[in-house]
């Protein structure tokens, strides 16, 4: 995502097209990732020499505890199942099919309440609202990569952060909460400041891969 779309110059200048724009951008902007770390290829072939990395293609369709932490059965259409693996985890990528409908609970949310669907996207607030459902005292907003047609970088941690900020101010008007005073404040962030390096204290030191 270029970066002027990271600031709040390029996000008005984004919202003011109409969704079909929006989404027409997105498309023609948006690039996947992929890790170049130095010595990555490097690793993954020593990795590999080794036998410490491997790969394969398949479906998980069953998931239960397992010695390592989680046992998994992978099927594959693509050749033998590889059957039961010992697994210490699972890392779910997601964004690929990026229509709303795809999503089982957001799918019942639309039938439920008949919310309009345009390309594949709900047609969002400007404050990332859901259509219909989000009210000046009730909010009903939506984050990460189903907020990118009004925050265009909404499914990084900035994004993230611009949507939470707005929604919790908004939950304090509705709220009527008091403003903390300028030392409250000040407490509050040394504070804050203070858990977070004793919790980096206790993070075990290894070199970041990827």
């Amino acid at each position: 995502m270029p970066r002027c779309l990271f600031e709040a110059q390029g996000i008005d200048a984004f919202q003011e097209l109409s969704l079909d724009k929006r989404i027409a951008f997105l498309g023609r902007t948006l690039r996947g990732t992929a890790p170049r770390r130095r010595g990555w290829r490097e690793r993954v072939e020593a990795g590999r020499a080794d036998g410490r990395f491997d790969e394969l293609v398949g479906e998980i369709d069953t998931v239960r505890p397992g010695p390592a932490g989680l046992r998994v059965h992978v099927s594959s259409r693509h050749g033998p199942d590889p059957g039961w693996l010992d697994v210490t985890g699972v890392v779910c990528g997601t964004g690929f099919v990026k229509s709303v409908l795809a999503l089982p609970v957001l799918r019942r949310l639309i039938e439920t309440y008949g919310l309009p669907v345009e390309g594949g996207r709900v047609p969002l607030q400007p404050n990332c609202g859901v259509p219909g459902l989000d009210r000046p005292d009730s909010r009903l907003a939506a984050m990460g990569l189903l907020a990118n047609n009004v925050i265009p970088h909404g499914d990084t941690i900035a994004g993230l952060k611009y949507v939470g900020r707005r929604f919790v101010a908004d939950c304090a008007r509705a709220e009527r909460v008091r403003e903390r005073t300028f030392f409250g404040r000040l407490g509050m962030q040394l504070s804050l400041a203070g858990r977070s390096a004793g919790a980096i204290r206790c993070v075990r030191m290894t070199e970041q891969l990827a």
